[in-house]
């Protein structure tokens, strides 16, 4: 669980990085935009369920 928790947070800090970086380079191109922000609310979405899955591990404990 904890593996997953930081591939999760450096996954989610790399991409923040390349979202910076596209809005610098690209001059807020729409495809590229578009994808990015789909990346970061999946990764959004995987930290939520990662805590789910804690919370739910520590109630049976």
């Amino acid at each position: 669980m904890t593996f997953m928790m930081a591939v999760t947070f450096t996954a989610l800090g790399m991409t923040i990085v390349k979202l910076s970086k596209a809005f610098v380079a690209t001059g807020l191109s729409l495809g590229n935009t578009l994808q990015l922000v789909f990346a970061v609310l999946l990764l959004i979405l995987g930290v939520i369920v990662a805590v789910q899955g804690v919370k739910k591990l520590m109630e049976k404990a």
